[in-house]
């Protein structure tokens, strides 16, 4: 259909139900803006006025009307003005009665008798009702720009919004209206992302994967349902990326670090068969070589000489200790007296006298004294054997926030514990969950969340690590996790997991607890079984976690005649937090 208009020279023709998508949304789903109506200025899109607008034929003009501007009568009765009949014109500046603004090049209703105006937008306001899917009533056009904040977005813009008559709370501007359902984004490349008019029930998303900043239930997102990736509109829709993208973590769970080739350690380690104070005492004079090691050690820790053990990794006894891994109780497993972790490799120290203590060599060689530790600078640490006089010679460490029986390293002048592990953590990491150019620094003053477990940090202080160039933190427990472990469950490895799955269309449940898993979170994952598990039901980081059971550790009561050793206890209600295990 092409009709003549009086405002143009060139007929227009009529063009309807296209672009269905926004404004013209490209194959990149990204806007792409034909330009405004030139009578009443609004843009053109498909989701206002019905999206039928007439254009001119010749390309080049670049002229369009709205149908409803184009097909608006010359002249009109107005109840604002009933004495006269009031004439449509074309670049009539001035000022509109009913709006108080200027028309500008908007087409304008005039009476020159009486110096009466309005403008095609003050005159069609009772036909510029549309109705958008965010809403559930018609939206009516606000006659007058408005500086507010949308509805959409959240944030404060100036122009043309759209009012809810109903809700009249409820004002979206005119460039949200309009924009694409579905654009797609540098950082998430694998789908596109679709609008979404509030945020998608799920207790697990409250942070952009774009900006990391939280996300607000009432305001639009763009959402990748399959991949649980979640953005802010003005995020997605940038076309500059954001200051901080570049910073973000580089999700990917393959490893294969050099841990020789730099000064600064990589995580994660390859399997819980690695001893991570060998690699935190590397570069020091400490650690000797293994040809030169003590084949009998004199330990102060221990009443009895130390044997080296040197079997070969091969061997049989070798290989029950890593069946370990497999076990969910710890008190059959051959643990190291000073940190208090399995012992899965040669060489390691043993009593002479099989009184059931172990040492790593690395351990056997911790310094005995510690300067200017980052979580207690004011004085120096002293290596202490696990002969406290408390109960079972359980002490805090101030680390971790869990309690210990193994070494520690204590301040003398105050009240202050670290156990051997957080004691030895190195000043500077990169991990493999962050980007690969970034360090992060050992602190204790922490202003966000872990961005591994989406933890808030506590008061007390706890030492974790943070990237001097963005927001990225993780606290040293989820720093410390092994890429890999298995599970008795399982005849497959676990995989350190740092996002969602690719492809994954369910829910995420863990196998162990059979509890919901938020796949933002870093999870173990075995990829040939399609099963997940939460970290910390595979790698317990409360309770018992930092605890050895066993004859070593008892305790001489004058109401029983034997001596009691420490167990873990099968009903964690009726027991304290320090003796809890899964089981």
């Amino acid at each position: 259909m092409e009709i003549d208009h009086f405002s143009h020279k060139h007929r227009l023709i009529l063009k309807e139900e296209e672009h269905q998508h926004g404004i013209g949304d490209d194959d990149d789903g990204d806007i792409q803006t034909f330009g405004r109506c030139n009578g009443c200025l609004d843009p053109i899109s498909s989701s206002l006025l019905g999206g039928a607008y007439y254009s001119c034929v010749d390309t080049k003009c670049e002229f369009f009307l709205h149908k409803l501007c184009a097909e608006h009568p010359r002249e009109i009765n107005h109840p604002l003005h009933p004495e006269h009949k009031l004439i449509l014109y074309k670049d009539r500046s001035t000022v509109c009665n009913g709006c108080k603004c200027i028309s500008g090049e908007r087409f304008i209703y005039i009476c020159y008798d009486c110096d009466f105006a309005l403008d095609i937008i003050c005159v069609t306001l009772a036909e510029r009702k549309i109705d958008h899917k965010s809403h559930i009533h018609p939206l009516i056009r606000l006659p007058s720009p408005e500086l507010t904040n949308c509805h959409a977005r959240g944030t404060e813009h100036k122009g043309i919004f759209y009012q809810c008559p109903t809700c009249f709370l409820f004002l979206i501007h005119e460039d949200c209206l309009s924009l694409p359902t579905t654009v797609k984004h540098s950082l998430h490349e694998d789908h596109p992302l679709t609008l979404a008019y509030s945020l998608p029930y799920n207790i697990f998303l409250s942070y952009c994967d774009i900006c990391t900043k939280y996300l607000v239930p009432p305001y639009w997102v763009y959402y990748c349902a399959i991949c649980r990736f979640c953005a802010h509109v003005n995020c997605a829709i940038s076309k500059i990326e954001p200051f901080m993208s570049i910073f973000l973590p580089r999700r990917t769970s393959t490893v294969g670090h050099d841990f020789g080739s730099s000064d600064v350690i990589h995580f994660p380690v390859v399997d819980q068969s690695v001893t991570l104070i060998s690699y935190f005492l590397k570069g020091t004079n400490i650690v000797t070589e293994d040809e030169t090691a003590n084949q009998v050690l004199n330990h102060f820790s221990h009443d009895h000489p130390l044997i080296l053990e040197v079997q070969d990794s091969d061997s049989e006894s070798s290989s029950k200790r890593k069946l370990c891994l497999m076990k969910d109780t710890r008190v059959d497993e051959t643990i190291c007296d000073a940190c208090v972790r399995p012992i899965f490799a040669t060489p390691f120290y043993r009593c002479a006298d099989q009184c059931n203590f172990f040492l790593h060599k690395c351990c056997a060689e911790l310094p005995t004294k510690i300067d200017q530790h980052p979580s207690h600078p004011e004085h120096s640490l002293v290596l202490l054997p696990a002969k406290s006089p408390t109960f079972f010679n359980l002490f805090w460490c101030r680390g971790c926030d869990l309690y210990c029986n193994g070494f520690s390293y204590k301040c003398t002048s105050c009240d202050f514990c670290l156990d051997v592990q957080c004691g030895s953590l190195p000043n500077t990491i990169k991990h493999v969950g962050h980007h690969p150019n970034h360090v992060l620094s050992l602190r204790t003053k922490i202003s966000n969340r872990c961005n591994a477990c989406y933890g808030e940090f506590l008061k007390r202080p706890i030492l974790a690590y943070g990237c001097n160039n963005c927001y990225f933190e993780l606290d040293s427990r989820c720093a410390l996790l092994s890429h890999k472990v298995r599970h008795r469950y399982d005849e497959h490895y676990y995989i350190l997991t740092y996002k969602p799955v690719k492809d994954h269309s369910h829910e995420y449940y863990c196998d162990l607890c059979e509890g919901e898993l938020n796949p933002k979170t870093w999870f173990y994952h075995c990829v040939h079984c399609d099963r997940s598990i939460h970290i910390k039901c595979l790698r317990p980081f409360y309770g018992s976690a930092n605890i050895k059971y066993g004859a070593g550790r008892s305790l001489e009561i004058e109401s029983h005649q034997h001596p009691l050793a420490l167990a873990p206890f099968t009903n964690s209600y009726y027991m304290p937090s320090f003796a809890r295990i899964p089981v």
